[in-house]
């Protein structure tokens, strides 16, 4: 086909494109088509002389071959390469590829290549109302950058290879749409300060990072599909506004929805989720899920009187993060290998109860939150336990902190950084905590984490937390016990407490047990293998809702039963029946063999005679 009648095609092509995309670009009319051609068959041997010389609304349709330019479009031009495999565009390695600084510019058809370091490949800095479509982005520092434009249109592109994708910064009502963004080192898409933007059925494959809304607000996600990158999807912000986005389950990570609520009530999330956020909500159940590999797990912002429980979560920047939230119980999760397992930022009167936290950065990481409750958690085998930063009057006890590099971490601040550390006589248990006992499982010496903070009351042992349900009320059988504790059980029939301790054989063992009166009243017994243990007694922690023991016994495997003491009597009782039931159950098998033995040598006599 004739080259022209190729080229009037093409064009025509993009007129009714743009038309047809409602935006409105080409107001200007086209005077002139201009060639460039390396081979001296066009108008020009380089790009940059045809922008020059060409005038607003001009056409400029560039061959096959690789021109080494760094051009800039200061006209409102179109520019069309022939074959966008082959019409390339090459920054050899230095500054920015192709600057486009001026409204109404159309760039399709080409390879855009090789930008300098912290250069881009496609830079649109103040442009509106401009369109790069259909072509190979490749091999840049930035691919695409939009920078203080509006109105512009990003479609149909391949923007691979480089270190971030398509990069918007305080760029509004922009539409990124059917662009293949892949294999870029840190992030496919990047919205800084950017809002109103419309991001549709972009396939998003193979980064580190591949959305990332940064102090944006109003973008609407639709149809996109986030495949195979270290960490899916992410929202960064410092104030509510920041978090509000049109983002719905049409958008998938690797195969399955996301959820991102704004102004929801009273519901519970589907489990079949990816990335979760909840924004401005109340009454947000958020329960079962196993998630990975996100920058956030879980985000609640601005969000008050809602539930985590029972969610997995892994390999992510941040497992739970709570901002500026209220209320919000973060309860019996698992959040491993993570970098910050659970991060409150402005956040106060949260619980954060019966988590386990293992192998993260930081396990726990509060920021300027404040009376929050800390409680039961196991901290394990994290570079930092606890990070604290401006934050302080929040309560943190019965946690069992093991083998953290470093157990708490308490930044430096203008502020007295002051937390409590234990609670009602008992604080947490340290895994690097050395001290005597009197008894009583608790620690004669404080665990100093400061000059402000300590722990009055640590523990000796590792805590535990049995739930009991009685009566449709929730009640807790508490341990610390320098022994690992199995099997617990609780018969409501027998009103008995049953659990296994096992501990190096030959040590000393310890428990020290608090008992709440509607499960178990009065005195008590304390059976180790059916025996009393080495010592008994009641601590003076005890009041009018709850018992607390500590007994003693020599560590192997044994059975502990603990019992009111009235049915110390029953137990034996009923020792005392079962025996007697097993003994004349013997004694009656035993005599009927002895008949089935009389019989057999009676009836053998009868057929000898």
């Amino acid at each position: 086909m004739d080259r022209k009648i190729v080229f009037s095609i093409t064009v025509s092509a993009i007129l009714l494109f743009v038309l047809f995309e409602d935006y409105s670009m080409l107001h200007v009319r086209a005077t002139r088509a201009w060639i460039v051609d390396k081979n001296d068959k066009g108008d020009f041997c380089n790009i940059q002389e045809a922008i020059n010389a060409a005038n607003p609304g001009d056409i400029i349709e560039v061959s096959v071959g690789k021109f080494f330019e760094h051009i800039v479009v200061n006209k409102s031009l179109t520019l069309i390469g022939e074959d966008r495999n082959k019409s390339i565009i090459d920054g050899n390695g230095t500054g920015t590829v192709v600057t486009v600084n001026t409204d109404y510019v159309n760039i399709s058809g080409f390879t855009i290549q090789q930008s300098g370091d912290h250069q881009r490949g496609v830079f649109l800095d103040g442009s509106n109302n401009s369109t790069i479509w259909g072509n190979i982005i490749v091999d840049n520092y930035y691919g695409v950058w939009l920078n203080n434009s509006e109105k512009n249109l990003i479609k149909d592109n391949l923007v691979h290879g480089n270190i971030w994708g398509i990069y918007l910064q305080d760029s509004k009502n922009n539409i990124i749409e059917s662009n293949m963004i892949v294999d870029n080192y840190r992030r496919g898409l990047h919205l800084d300060f950017s809002d109103n933007n419309t991001v549709n059925e972009n396939s998003v494959t193979n980064h580190v990072e591949a959305i990332y809304l940064e102090s944006s607000s109003n973008n609407s996600l639709r149809n996109n599909n986030l495949t195979e990158n270290m960490y899916g999807f992410g929202v960064l912000g410092s104030e509510l506004v920041h978090f509000i986005q049109d983002i719905d389950t049409s958008n998938r990570i690797d195969g399955k929805p996301m959820y991102y609520w704004v102004n929801q009530h009273d519901k519970r999330l589907p489990t079949n989720a990816s990335y979760v956020a909840v924004v401005n909500s109340t009454g947000i159940t958020v329960k079962d899920l196993n998630l990975t590999h996100y920058q956030e797990g879980l985000l609640f912002a601005y969000t008050t009187n809602s539930t985590i429980e029972n969610v997995r979560i892994s390999n992510a920047r941040c497992g739970t993060r709570l901002v500026s939230c209220e209320g919000l119980k973060v309860i019996e999760n698992a959040f491993t290998r993570n970098a910050k397992g659970i991060r409150l930022d402005y956040s106060s009167n949260n619980t954060i109860n019966g988590n386990t936290i293992l192998d993260n950065h930081e396990g726990i990481f509060l920021d300027h939150s404040s009376n929050n409750i800390i409680a039961a958690n196991t901290v394990a085998d994290n570079i930092r336990g606890i990070f604290v930063y401006y934050s302080t009057h929040n309560t943190v006890y019965h946690n069992n902190f093991i083998n953290n590099e470093k157990q708490v971490f308490i930044c430096l601040a203008k502020i007295s950084v002051i937390n409590t550390w234990d609670w009602s006589g008992e604080g947490n248990y340290w895994s690097d905590y050395i001290s005597t006992d009197e008894e009583d499982g608790i620690g004669d010496a404080p665990y100093i984490l400061d000059r402000n903070n300590q722990d009055n009351h640590a523990l000796l042992g590792l805590f535990s937390d049995f739930s009991v349900i009685l009566d449709e009320t929730q009640e807790c059988v508490t341990a610390i016990c320098n022994s690992t504790i199995s099997g617990f059980i609780f018969s409501f029939s027998s009103k008995v407490i049953i659990f296994n301790v096992t501990g190096p054989d030959g040590t000393l063992g310890f428990c020290r047990v608090t008992i709440p009166h509607r499960l178990l009243s009065g005195s008590y017994e304390v059976l180790v293998d059916g025996l009393p243990p080495l010592a008994l007694k009641e601590l003076a922690s005890s009041n009018s809702t709850h018992t607390v023991l500590y007994f003693t016994y020599v560590h192997s495997t044994r059975q502990v039963i603990i019992v009111p003491e009235y049915s110390v009597v029953l137990l034996l009782l009923f020792a005392v029946a079962t025996l007697t039931i097993t003994v004349a159950r013997r004694l009656s098998t035993e005599r009927k063999i002895i008949r089935e033995q009389k019989d057999f040598l009676y009836r053998t006599e009868l057929l000898k005679r």
